[in-house]
């Protein structure tokens, strides 16, 4: 595995490249990465993490999606996603066929840097929020081996 960094960047509105970074001005802005096996993550061990920085969680009823593995026909088994619940501000790891559903047990703070990471070793899947490990749950199902034929497109943002 490495070091995800676009520098194409593609979606409904197009946000800013920032020195590496990505800028989302809050308008359903998305970064879209080319469908690849490489992100087909199946049951092996993985480290997802990213730093946000929000201004308004609960804007609307919708979950601010952070990152999703992404297929044709969007949320099919394996479809991994990271979001911010509407209503709360906490931090949702959650998969289609219902085998994952945990929050956070903290809120992300408006306005300040966030640290968010979901780290899977073996069967253990575990959220840390700002360097606290906020949960842990049992996640076996395969990342991304049946979306796209086994090719996922990952989301960053929306």
């Amino acid at each position: 595995m490495g070091i995800l960094r676009a520098n194409k960047i593609s979606g409904l509105e197009t946000p800013v490249g920032v020195g590496g970074a990505v800028y989302f001005d809050g308008s359903a802005d998305w970064l879209d990465v080319g469908a690849s096996a490489d992100f087909a993550l199946g049951t092996g061990d993985f480290t997802i993490e990213c730093w946000i920085n929000t201004t308004n969680n609960t804007l609307d009823n919708f979950y601010r999606r952070i990152y999703m593995t992404d297929g044709p026909t969007g949320n099919a088994i394996g479809n991994f996603q990271i979001s911010i619940e509407p209503t709360t501000g906490k931090i949702n790891l959650w998969e289609t066929t219902g085998a994952l559903d945990v929050y956070s047990s903290s809120n992300v703070t408006n306005g300040n840097w966030n640290h968010i990471a979901a780290c899977r070793s073996g069967t253990t899947l575990r959220l840390f929020v700002n360097g606290v490990w906020e949960t842990t749950t049992t996640y076996s199902v395969g990342i991304g081996t049946t979306i796209n034929s086994g090719t996922p497109r990952p989301r960053i943002g929306n």
